[in-house]
């Protein structure tokens, strides 16, 4: 019974098919608080599609999510979003708004999402910011960073939200090694 306590995120049977080709047939995973995984395979092997399954930016064809013993309801537009501020994501390619600063690009969900204050907001996102080595380049717009720059923007932007889960699509490969 501890060990089903300890259980963060749930992956039941999920496939998926894209364009008529299978990318995923019935994979299954359970990742335990505090664990890390690690998915590991070529390229085109499914590991991007099964983590857009997972946050639900993709709908699985089949298969079950549970959060913290909750089973994601992906029909329910609220429990969906309630789902999605608990789930952190970074993407391959970032994400980032062009048109927002990187302080910008890592307040927006915590007032749009968390209903922070623009002071609390702005707040928090400098100290994510300073957490990841960004502190003086807050002000600067996605096309002013460099690429692994813009990666530590995104990964500042999903700790920010306090995720209870945190999925990441290589999120060191525009990074130096030393970072």
């Amino acid at each position: 019974m501890r060990e089903e306590q300890d259980v963060v995120l749930r992956v039941e049977h999920v496939s998926k098919r894209l364009g008529g080709k299978l990318i995923l047939d019935d994979c299954s995973l359970a990742v335990r608080r505090g664990e890390l995984m690690v998915l590991i395979g070529p390229s085109g092997a499914g590991k991007s599609t099964l983590l857009q399954c997972i946050d639900c930016l993709i709908p699985p064809d089949s298969g079950e999510i549970w959060l913290e013993g909750e089973r994601l309801e992906r029909d329910d537009r609220r429990r969906l979003c309630d789902f999605r501020a608990q789930v952190g994501m970074i993407f391959q390619d970032f994400n980032l708004f062009d048109h927002l600063t990187a302080e910008e690009n890592v307040a927006i969900a915590l007032r749009k999402v968390r209903g922070m204050s623009r002071k609390e907001a702005r707040a928090r996102a400098l100290d994510e910011l300073a957490r990841v080595g960004l502190a003086r380049r807050a002000l600067l717009y996605p096309a002013q960073l460099s690429g692994g720059q813009k990666q530590r923007v995104a990964i500042a932007r999903a700790l920010a939200m306090d995720p209870k889960v945190m999925l990441l699509d290589e999120p060191t490969s525009a990074l130096d090694p030393e970072l």
